[in-house]
């Protein structure tokens, strides 16, 4: 199947800045313009609504408003694996970040096959030795670490690491928090 670009919106792309700065609640009403605008434009059920949907899950996540964001997800994945089926890019970014979700209430169970997932479809699209599948090996090896499996985490964050330093060199801001994972699990098993 080809795979369509989706065109991102001035709201959903500022509402990403916020994002990136931590700013959650201003990204909020961009994210939240951004939904409004599209559906009207595109129909409920357009893959760029469901990009937005997403964007808005993750804002709310960030705020701590898990009860709204969790639908929000769900909508959106439903609306892009009738899309682009069952393994596509964005359907591995939203299993992450609801896995994300579930682990923050402490649902590791339904986090851990959340981010088996992602990893699973990022490896069939990227290999093995890729950044994208290295970031869910370390969300994954985090969840393990939580869940006290620090023989498993500690295994998760030495091929994350290698991945990283391959990829993005030494200094990189995910070569230095991923190492210090992999140090405070190896403390633990010490």
């Amino acid at each position: 199947m080809r795979q369509r670009k989706a065109i991102r919106s001035p709201h959903h792309n500022l509402g990403g800045l916020e994002h990136a700065r931590g700013r959650f609640a201003i990204g909020e009403s961009l994210a939240r313009k951004s939904v409004a605008l599209r559906e009207r434009a595109l129909g409920p059920d357009h893959p760029d609504v469901a990009l937005d949907i997403a964007a808005l899950a993750a804002l709310l996540a960030g705020q701590g408003k898990c009860t709204e964001a969790e639908p929000l997800y769900h909508r959106a994945l439903a609306i892009l694996h009738r899309v682009y089926g069952a393994e596509h890019y964005e359907i591995a970014v939203n299993l992450s970040n609801l896995a994300a979700l579930h682990q923050a209430r402490g649902d590791f169970a339904q986090a851990e096959a959340m981010y088996c997932r992602a990893l699973a479809i990022k490896e069939k699209i990227f290999g093995c030795d890729n950044v994208e599948v290295a970031l869910t090996v370390n969300n994954l090896g985090v969840l393990h670490q939580a869940q006290g499996r620090a023989e498993q985490a500690a295994a998760l964050f030495r091929r994350a690491l290698a991945v990283f330093e391959a990829a993005l060199g030494a200094e990189h801001r995910h070569v230095r928090i991923c190492r210090q994972n992999y140090e405070d699990v190896r403390h633990t098993t010490a």
